[in-house]
């Protein structure tokens, strides 16, 4: 039985986590409380919460420039910005 565990640990591919766009935002300008200190209105709770059930479109942009464009908007929020950062809302608006 050891053998066959030992078999199977050696040739199992161990892989990197994958870490999510909003994720690596929190990471890059500090955590939860930095980016709550950063927006209007926000704790880090709520935050928190972001994690779990995206980013609201309104604070995808304003993410975006409190990581220097490490972590876009188009990535925090594809069903609302393009990879652009324009708002397909307003584009679909306009015609």
């Amino acid at each position: 039985m050891d053998i066959l565990f030992l078999k199977l640990m050696t040739t199992t591919k161990i892989c990197e986590p994958k870490i999510s766009a909003f994720e690596r935002a929190i990471e890059i300008v500090g955590g939860p409380k930095a980016i709550a200190d950063a927006l209007v209105d926000v704790r880090p709770q709520r935050v928190n919460h972001w994690k779990h059930r995206g980013v609201p479109a309104e604070y995808a942009r304003s993410i975006e420039l409190l990581t220097n464009g490490a972590v876009t908007a188009a990535e925090l929020c594809a069903e609302v910005f393009d990879g652009n950062g324009e708002s397909k809302l307003v584009r679909a608006a306009n015609g």
